[in-house]
C-alpha cells in the first residue's frame, strides 16, 4: 500500500497531508510525495497528454485540470503498485477576474496610440474592461477573455518586431550578463550571473544603459525577465490572482511592469516547486523560446537619447529578478498614424474609450461632450474635430 501524502503550495517540512481526495486553487502548485519505499522507480500521469513525471516525490505547478491523478511504482522484484488522488481544482470567478484586471492594467500602460495597429489590441481592452464591469460574468467567460487579451498583445508585439528594423546588435552594449558590473551599464551592481543571465536578489535596484546619437522617433525595448515577490511560494499567492510585479522594464518615461515567475512552469533541472530557481534554469526557459518571459516597452526619442533599463524600488524580503536578452527596434514611420476612420456623420451610440483606455462612458458624443480626438465605441473607431 502506498501512502497518499500531498502538500499544496511551498513543501514544508513536517507538514504533510494525507488524503485520496484533494481540492486546490487553480493555478496552485500541488506536491504529491509517498512514503519512500527502498529501491524501485516511479512515475505519475495525469488529465493531459504531457502529464508525465517521474520520481517520487513531485511538483505540478499551475495546475488547472481535475481528475485522477496516478502514481506508479515499479519495486527491485518488478512488482507494481498504485495510487490514485483524486484532484479537484477549484475554478473561482473572483481568481479569473482579478488576474484578467491584471492584464488590462498591463495593457492599459502600452503608449501605441499613434502606431497602426494598435487599435485593434485597443478594442480587446474595452472588451475586457466591459467584461469586468459585469457582475454575472463567469469564470471561464474571464479566461476565455484573458486568453484573447494576451494573445492580441502578443500579437501587437510580433507585428512591430517584424515590421521593424533590428538595432540590437548594432546599438545595445552586452545584451547578455557574464559579469556582476557588465560594461556599457550603470546603476546597480548585480548579485549574480550564470549562464549569461543576470540577477538581483532581495534589494532594490536600478541598471540601465544610455544610447546617444539615436534617429528621432518611436522605439521597441525587450528584455526576457521575470520576478518573484519573495520566497517561492509555489505560485499560492498568484493562485488567488495576487500578482506584485512591482519590478519595470524601462525606456526613457516609459515603463512597463515585468512578468512574474508563476506565469511559466519549468519542470526541468534545477526546478523547485515546478519554477525556475537559479540562473541556469532560467536561461533554459529564455532559450527554448524568445517569447517565455518576453517583456517590451515603447519609448519615444525625442532628442537622440534613449535610456533603458531595469528597476525595482520596493523591496520584498527574498525576492529575486532575473533577466537576459535585451533587444531594440526602431519602428518603421509607415507605422505611425492611424487610419481607417469612421466618417463623421455615421450615428454613434454606446459603450466609449479613448485611445489611452479611458471611458468616457455610454451615449452619443454630443450627450458625453467628447473633445476632439480619437475614439472607440462597438469595436469601430471614430473621430471627433
Amino acid at each position: 500500500t502506498i501512502s497518499t501524502l500531498y502538500q499544496i503550495g511551498p513543501i514544508t517540512t513536517g507538514a504533510w497531508k494525507s488524503s485520496a481526495n484533494i481540492s486546490v486553487n487553480n493555478g496552485n502548485c500541488l506536491n504529491f510525495g509517498p512514503t519512500d519505499i527502498d529501491g524501485g522507480t516511479w512515475a505519475w500521469g495525469g488529465q493531459n497528454s504531457d502529464d508525465n513525471w517521474v520520481g517520487r516525490q513531485i511538483s505540478i505547478p499551475n495546475i488547472s485540470t481535475s481528475g485522477v491523478y496516478t502514481g506508479l511504482f515499479l519495486n527491485k522484484y518488478y512488482c507494481v503498485s498504485s495510487v490514485n488522488f483524486n484532484v479537484t481544482v477549484v475554478k473561482d470567478a473572483g481568481y479569473a477576474k482579478r488576474k484578467l484586471q491584471n492584464v488590462i492594467t498591463k495593457a492599459q500602460k502600452i503608449n501605441g496610440s499613434s502606431i497602426k495597429g494598435y487599435d485593434e489590441l485597443l478594442i480587446v481592452i474595452f472588451e475586457a474592461q466591459t467584461l469586468i464591469q459585469n457582475t454575472n460574468t463567469t469564470y471561464q467567460e474571464y479566461i476565455d477573455q484573458l486568453k484573447k487579451l494576451n494573445s492580441a498583445i502578443s500579437k501587437f508585439y510580433n507585428q512591430l518586431i517584424l515590421s521593424s528594423q533590428n538595432l540590437t546588435d548594432k546599438i545595445i552594449t552586452n545584451k547578455d550578463f557574464k559579469s556582476t558590473s557588465p560594461t556599457g551599464w550603470e546603476g546597480t551592481i548585480l548579485s549574480s550571473t550564470g549562464s549569461n543571465t543576470g540577477s538581483f536578489s532581495n534589494k532594490t535596484f536600478d541598471m540601465y544603459q544610455t544610447i546617444t546619437n539615436l534617429e528621432n522617433g518611436k522605439y521597441l525595448i525587450g528584455c526576457q525577465s521575470f520576478y518573484r515577490p519573495g520566497a517561492n511560494d509555489g505560485g499560492n499567492n498568484y493562485s488567488y490572482g495576487i500578482d506584485n510585479t512591482n519590478a519595470l522594464l524601462y525606456a526613457n518615461e516609459n515603463s512597463m511592469n515585468i512578468t512574474s515567475l508563476y506565469n511559466i512552469s519549468y519542470i526541468g533541472e534545477n526546478n523547485l516547486y515546478g519554477y525556475v530557481n537559479d540562473t541556469i534554469s532560467a536561461n533554459s526557459v529564455f532559450t527554448a523560446s524568445s517569447e517565455n518571459c518576453a517583456n517590451w516597452a515603447l519609448a519615444d526619442v525625442k532628442d537622440g537619447v534613449l535610456k533603458i533599463g531595469i528597476k525595482k524600488t520596493l523591496n520584498i524580503t527574498n525576492d529575486w529578478f532575473c533577466f537576459n536578452n535585451f533587444s531594440l527596434y526602431k519602428i518603421d514611420d509607415g507605422l505611425m498614424g492611424v487610419d481607417d476612420v469612421l466618417i463623421e456623420n455615421e450615428k454613434i451610440d454606446g459603450p466609449v474609450f479613448g485611445f489611452d483606455g479611458r471611458y468616457y462612458g455610454t451615449g452619443t458624443p454630443q450627450t458625453l461632450h467628447l473633445k476632439p480626438g480619437l475614439y472607440v465605441t462597438n469595436g469601430r473607431k471614430f473621430n471627433i474635430k
